[in-house]
């Protein structure tokens, strides 16, 4: 019988990456508040959950737009403050 001489293969020698001094970039940290979201989806269901509208986009909407509607909901408390230290 013929003899089948096998090739060993080379052992492959992984290289440290090099550490660059350039600064990474980093995401913008959303300030988000759980009592924002629950007011939200409280006020969502308080309004009535539309005919067709599922649960998670619901949860969904209120995620994405707590803190925005926070906002909203805050400079109307301002005004109606300024109307009643007016009268």
């Amino acid at each position: 019988m013929p003899q089948i001489k096998k090739n060993p293969k080379k052992a492959t020698v992984l290289k440290p990456k090099k550490k660059s001094n350039l600064p990474t970039k980093t995401k913008p940290q959303l300030t988000k508040s759980t009592h924002d979201y629950y007011c939200c989806c409280a006020e969502k269901t308080k309004q009535g959950i539309p005919k067709g509208t599922k649960i998670t986009q619901l949860t969904a909407h209120c995620k994405n737009n707590a803190s925005a509607l926070m906002k909203v909901k805050q400079q109307t408390r301002e005004t109606e403050k300024k109307k009643i230290l007016e009268n």
